[in-house]
């Protein structure tokens, strides 16, 4: 493939790597100016008796991955051939989560946390298409160089779903199933992947990078046959200079913390949180639990007091209280919630493709707004914000998608944060 032109279009320069998908190269799209860079991936189909069956297989996936391709951290689809078993990708400049974690580099819980909030908010979009992704792992989340965003890559899903339905005793194949030892939790192992199997899976990626050990390296219990990451005093796993598993003296997780990555990578999936938006709340609720509390009549370090002014209670009551914080936490998940109805109202009222993404935009970034809020000051200025978000969904010609999504805001949402002010 090296030196082709695909499609009049993707000149492929080199070869990339193999991998559970097949053949990655990287390519250019000479039509677009500066000729950026593009992935190539190839599947490879070893059965000629099934390549008519595979051509469609691989089609309808390709359409799937289009649509995931929508959302800002997942790679966009420019191209696919199902004569040829490709599909071509925006080219991701960055590194993987794999050359960020070592036993000598493990990660602090503020990083731990932004990234489980980062992978959730992807998974919800993409279990709410229907998607399992099938093989979360650092090697497969990527940090954008430009911008340090997380980028979810290489779905597993494609490339099982084809091979499956190609041949139903496909479970009785070695290599027929898409994970990796380590990551993917028992039923997985079994041929019986859920939603909760990505769960698992990006909770023993974050283990991982908090304590530095491979997941595949953790013991087990064996009479409930739960991982052992964690001793009850706090102390983590890790490996010492002779590479053996030792606890870690003085590196010590925080319990509300540890008790999400547990429930994250129970043995029993019924055990296990039921959503990607459960787990994302929780980490929310950890959030506000971790802040940095200000008792009354107290000052806090991090804040100089000058005794001409007025009283630190008096600069305590500016914070909002549980009530507000609560209504904030509903506001939030409101507004990360609209992207995906705005994406299926976009395909079911034929608005553009660029008038769903700008809006999408708009509400998740209100929604950051709506978490990072504390002070009653913010409280106003949230109401600011959200007229102003009116006034940006507004001048959209769909009048049906734009009277949807506006309505909310006028109504419920600018009464609520009134009457908190």
């Amino acid at each position: 493939m090296i030196n082709q032109l695909l499609q009049g279009r993707y000149l492929v320069i080199k070869e990339l790597g193999k991998g559970g998908f097949g053949q990655t190269y990287l390519a250019q799209d000479t039509q677009y100016p500066g000729k950026p860079y593009c992935v190539v991936k190839q599947l490879q189909v070893d059965d000629p008796g099934s390549l008519e069956k595979a051509k469609e297989l691989f089609a309808r996936e390709a359409v799937t991955l289009a649509r995931l391709g929508s959302h800002d951290r997942i790679p966009e689809l420019k191209a696919y051939s199902e004569e040829h078993f490709y599909l071509v990708q925006d080219f991701v400049d960055g590194n993987t989560l794999r050359e960020e974690i070592s036993p000598q580099r493990r990660w602090e819980e503020k990083e731990i946390i932004g990234l489980l909030e980062d992978i959730l908010k992807i998974l919800i979009f993409i279990h709410d298409e229907g998607v399992i992704h099938r093989d979360i792992k650092p090697d497969n989340i990527m940090r954008r160089q430009r911008d340090g965003q997380l980028i979810l890559i290489d779905f597993g899903a494609i490339k099982e779903k084809i091979i499956n339905n190609l041949n139903p005793n496909a479970s009785t194949i070695a290599g027929s199933r898409i994970y990796t030892v380590g990551y993917a939790p028992p039923e997985q192992t079994l041929g019986k992947t859920h939603f909760s199997s990505d769960i698992y899976a990006l909770g023993m990626t974050a283990i991982e990078a908090l304590t530095g050990v491979h997941p595949s390296l953790l013991p087990e219990d064996d009479r409930t046959g739960e991982i052992m990451w964690l001793h009850p005093n706090g102390q983590i796993v890790g490996i010492d200079g002779n590479n053996e598993l030792v606890w870690l003296s003085g590196k010590v997780v925080s319990a509300n913390l540890a008790e999400i990555l547990n429930k994250m990578v129970r043995y029993r999936r019924i055990d296990r949180y039921s959503s990607a938006g459960e787990a994302l709340e929780a980490l929310h609720q950890l959030r506000l639990v971790t802040q940095p509390q200000i008792p009354v009549g107290q000052i806090s370090q991090a804040i100089r007091f000058d005794p001409s002014s007025e009283p630190p209670i008096a600069f305590v009551e500016n914070f909002l209280d549980e009530l507000d914080l609560a209504l904030l936490r509903d506001l939030a998940l409101y507004f990360e919630s609209m992207p995906h109805k705005i994406r299926h109202y976009h395909r079911d009222h034929k608005a553009s493709r660029e008038e769903a993404s700008v809006i999408a935009n708009y509400y998740l970034k209100t929604a950051d707004m709506f978490r990072k809020a504390r002070t009653k000051q913010d409280l106003k200025n949230l109401i600011d914000v959200v007229e102003k978000l009116k006034q940006k969904v507004s001048p959209y010609e769909h009048e049906s998608f734009k009277y949807r999504l506006s309505t909310g805001l006028k109504k419920e949402i600018l009464e609520k944060l009134r009457k908190r002010c």
